[in-house]
């Protein structure tokens, strides 16, 4: 995929800041997580269907000394709003992870004209004394990655942490990601709430929040926390697929965009599943599609155009006969089709 890099001034031009360009079609733009930039498949699948705009947080890129121009959130809100003007985004679709997802938030409740749809990744930006945010800036390698992955060491979190080889690269990275930490830090030390509660009713953007049930670092119980708040929003659980690195790197989970979403009665959930997963088993195997169950009911399907359709019908069917005798034959009948 072809991507530009552009560096934009802000803030009469005392804040520079670095935005990654590629695809066409409606704007789409993504503010990544405190960890810093990257550009990875996600992003790149992304460009296939719009065009994608991902501005770094101030210093994590170009002149590190950046951020320290912008006093406090509300400047760093000030920053993104001359982005967008300076990119020609009026409202564009703004989705957020982690820490961007908090940023995400804010842009869409301090000015909802600027955001036409929100999508939150395991944002942060609430806090709950009984569930807080874990704070990765105290936590070791060896206590962070559990809690940000499923696969602790599987091959997704193995690339994101591997280091160069080059012991002089290695310390030139080390130092990088040390500071995009503090660069975030900035904004929501000592607690990543800074007011959004008593906000964010202001958002009137359709919005989509997605979480991984086994999020260690942001508990999922934020996602309905985040639904209950804003005015018009779903929620998407992804099931054993990821934890805090939800939907950007796993491939069964990044393409929510592809494919179609199809909504259940949440009480049908277990029946669509099937005793120890069968009749969801055998709906795959049988249609040859990538399927996710949310336990709000919402089930995505991808694959094949025909394929996605059948899977449909049979989950659709199980939805509205879920109390009906012969269910499971009637299901494995309509898929032989």
């Amino acid at each position: 995929m072809k991507k530009s890099t552009n560096v934009l001034k802000t803030m009469n031009g005392r804040v520079e800041s670095l935005v990654h360009q590629a695809g066409s079609g409606p704007p789409v733009v993504f503010l990544h997580g405190a960890g810093g930039p990257a550009w990875d498949p996600f992003l790149d699948d992304l460009a296939n269907h719009f065009t994608v705009y991902a501005p770094s947080l101030p210093g994590t890129e170009g002149n590190p000394d950046a951020v320290r121009e912008i006093r406090g959130l509300w400047e760093l809100m000030l920053h993104y709003y001359e982005v967008f003007d300076q990119l020609g985004l009026d409202s564009p679709a703004v989705i957020g992870h982690s820490f961007g997802g908090m940023l995400a938030a804010e842009l869409a409740s301090t000015n909802p004209e600027r955001v036409s749809k929100l999508v939150l990744i395991s944002a942060i930006g609430l806090w709950r004394e009984d569930q807080p945010v874990e704070d990765w800036m105290k936590l070791t390698h060896d206590e962070l990655v559990p809690l940000c992955f499923y696969e602790p060491e599987g091959k997704i979190a193995t690339e994101m942490f591997t280091m160069p080889e080059d012991e002089t690269e290695r310390q030139d990275e080390e130092i990088k990601r040390s500071w995009s930490l503090a660069c975030s830090a900035a904004f929501i030390w000592p607690i990543p709430e800074k007011g959004l509660t008593r906000r964010i009713h202001r958002a009137k953007a359709p919005s989509f929040i997605v979480w991984g049930k086994q999020d260690g670092l942001v508990p999922p119980v934020y996602a309905d926390d985040f639904k209950s708040l804003l005015t018009d929003a779903e929620v998407f659980m992804v099931d054993a697929a990821g934890s805090h690195q939800i939907s950007l790197k796993k491939d069964d989970c990044r393409k929510l965009y592809s494919g179609t979403v199809v909504k259940l009665d949440p009480t049908n959930v277990s029946r669509v599943i099937g005793k120890q997963g069968s009749m969801i088993t055998t709906i795959r195997e049988k249609t040859q599609t990538r399927i996710q169950i949310g336990q709000n009911g919402y089930i995505w399907i991808d694959g094949k155009g025909e394929n996605i359709a059948l899977a449909q019908k049979a989950v659709e069917t199980i939805n509205r006969e879920s109390t009906s005798k012969g269910l499971t034959k009637k299901i494995e009948k309509l898929l032989e089709k």
